[in-house]
Order: structure tokens, then sequence, then C-alpha cells
């Protein structure tokens, strides 16, 4: 019996992000646990050099990002083992997602001949190049042209509207797609504006499509030694970082922190974790916030895994790129009593932890998945 071959086209084969792999872990393994097979893709290209990198950020004028590099590099060199450490058990987690063969970003065209379905998606892959300002042509899969089901799942923009030359671009390349699904609603009308297609509909992240049981019985532990408060913070304010140290103090609680893979630290954020964790896998980080006394997180999967994992957290505002996702998800589950300020609350305020109605979550995922599940039915069997 044949099964169709889907090839998922997302941000898999470079980056560091717990979210990010676990979407693309969550996918691929929905798919093929529906009875297809699926791979991501595994593409590379010499755009994330250091050389082309300096090159690019010299030739548009960035010289503050250099400057960040810089020192970015100069914090990393005292953490280089954990960070090697960290790349190895994230390499590990990322090969063990079914995918291509490596491809090199210029000949994608190949991957034609092996798959029947591509889907793009979910991550914040129709955002423009942070450097050059343009899209990225296999993430709207420009390199498809041989008449296979071309299909987004999820797609995020993480900006609110495109530049006219982007739009028009982008609307060129959405017209050749059998269907569309975006992650955030206000995304979702922007794209039915901008192509005239009232089919684009919006479709839960993947993290989503795996139920909680399934999710804890992936867990792996990290050891910690006492009770302590998890900080998963993308954009945390230097007031909000000072009610939780408070907190943590008054509580005896220790603080838990993921340093980003590029160590680039505000000077507020120095000392302020009792342990900064380099070395954990995507499954420890669900594991990490499972086992939280408190979570604080301004981060899109942070909030997702607690709503998973029904663990009541702080969601701060103070995130704008990541916020209106955020606030969605909330207020779809009848979350929102969870968000709290940029700025944070005084230490008084955590100690209560909102009351959430899990049962009325879990409604509300199983809804979303259930649709979610049936969109990609629809697709794959066009």
């Amino acid at each position: 019996m044949y099964h169709k071959r889907i090839c998922i086209v997302t941000n898999y084969s470079n980056t560091t992000n717990f979210g990010a792999l676990l979407q693309a872990y969550a996918l691929n393994r929905t798919i093929n646990e529906l009875g297809y097979v699926a791979d991501d893709l595994y593409v590379t290209s010499d755009y994330s050099s250091r050389k082309n990198k300096f090159i690019r950020q010299l030739t548009h004028f960035q010289f503050k990002e250099i400057k960040n590099e810089v020192i970015s590099r100069i914090q990393k060199y005292n953490v280089r083992n954990h960070l090697n450490e960290r790349k190895k058990v994230i390499d590990e987690f990322r090969f063990h997602i079914p995918h291509t063969d490596r491809y090199s970003i210029d000949n994608l065209e190949q991957l034609q001949k092996n798959y029947d379905v591509f889907i793009c998606g979910s991550d914040q892959i129709f955002r423009p190049n942070r450097l050059t300002g343009e899209l990225e042509k296999h993430f709207f899969l420009g390199m498809v042209n041989n008449g296979a089901i071309k299909a987004s799942y999820a797609a995020s923009m993480g900006i609110s509207s495109y530049d006219p030359k982007t739009e028009k671009k982008a609307v060129q390349y959405l017209s050749s797609f059998n269907k569309i699904s975006m992650r955030e609603e206000s995304s979702a009308e922007y794209i039915r504006q901008i192509t005239g297609r009232e089919d684009v509909i919006v479709s839960v992240d993947p993290v989503f499509l795996i139920k909680r049981d399934d999710w804890i019985s992936k867990l792996k532990p990290y050891e910690i030694e006492g009770k302590y408060i998890l900080v998963y913070m993308i954009h945390g304010t230097e007031r909000l970082f000072k009610s939780i140290k408070d907190f943590a103090t008054e509580n005896k609680l220790k603080i838990i922190t993921f340093p980003s893979m590029s160590y680039k630290r505000k000077k507020y954020e120095v000392g302020f974790a009792d342990i900064e964790i380099l070395d954990a896998d995507p499954f420890q980080f669900i594991n990490l916030i499972n086992n939280a006394e408190y979570l604080f997180t301004d981060s899109f999967h942070g909030t997702a895994f607690s709503l998973i994992l029904h663990k009541q957290a702080f969601i701060s505002s103070a995130n704008e790129i990541a916020f209106s996702r955020i606030e969605n998800i909330l207020r779809i589950t009848q979350a929102e009593k969870m968000i709290i300020p940029s700025n944070g609350l005084t230490p008084e305020h955590y100690i209560k932890k909102p009351e959430i109605d899990w049962n009325k979550v879990d409604i509300a995922i199983e809804k979303q998945r259930a649709l979610s599940i049936n969109y990609l039915h629809e697709v794959i069997e066009l």
C-alpha cells in the first residue's frame, strides 16, 4: 500500500530554540501517526556563517548588532563547554525527528521527485529575514513547481504586515498554494486581505496536536535540588526581574533560567538566576516546566506548555512580538488570568496563583486539535 510522502518545511535545521524544535517534532509526529510518511526538511546554507553574517551586518550598517555580537562572543567564551553540551543535546533531539537528506539552499528543487505534499509551518517562517528584510523562498515553498500539493500549517508572520514590495512577493508565492493555514487570526485576516482568498484559516500550534499524557510520557529528568521558580523570558524588563527576585528571596525558592545560545544578557540579568541551564534538551525543558513551583514566561511556547501541562503560570506582556498570539491562545482557553503587566507585580501577588479551570482549557484545546487534524487530512488527501 502506497503512503503519501510529506515534506515539512519549518524552522528545523539550525535553530536551538526549544519551541521551534518542539513544534517541528509535534507536526512531524502527528502526520506520521495519521498514516503518512513525513520528513522535516534539512537545509543548510552559508547564510548564517560567521563571515557572511558579518558582511551582511556591515552592508546594512548594523553596527549595534556587530557590537552586540562581539560582546556575546566574549561572554560565551567562559561557558563554551556548556554551550557545546547544549548544542550536542539539541542536535541529538533534532536528528531524532525524521528528516530529509541534507540539502543546500541552492538544490532544493531536487526534493520534488521524492514528495507528494509540501507543508510549510509552523513558527515564524513567513517573517522577513532580519538582516536582508526579504522573504525566504523555501519557507514559501518557492522551490516546488511540479504541481505537488502546497499548503501551510499554522504559519506565523511575527509582524502585523509587510511593506509594499514584500507584500507583493508574498502574494506571488501564496497564489500557488492549495490551502493556507495561519497560527494567528490577525495574520489570517491580513493574508485574506492581500491575497483576496477567503479560504485562509487559523490552526493551532503543532505542540497542541499532541495530548497532555503523550507529552508527559516523553519527559526526561533534569535534577534540581529543592523547590524552584522557572523563568523563561525573551524580553523581561528590569522591574519584572526585580519583582521575581524579591519573591524568590522571600519564599526561599531557587531561580532557574535558560540563557540563549547567543548568550546576550542585559545588565540586570547577570546574577539574577541561581542556576542557568545550558545543557537541557527539549524534553527536559518541558519536564522543568512541569516540576516548577512557579513559571514566569513571555514566550508563546512557554505559555503553550503551561496550558498543556496544567501549570498555573504568570505570563508577562513584555514580549510585544509574541503577545498577540499568547493573548489569543489564553482567550481561547479562558486562561487570561495568567497575564501580568510587563513590569510584573509586587511579590505578595505571586503567592496566590491564578485559579484556572483546566477542564475548560482541555475542552478548548481538544476542539482546536480536532479542527487542525481535519485540516491536515484535507490537505494531504487533495
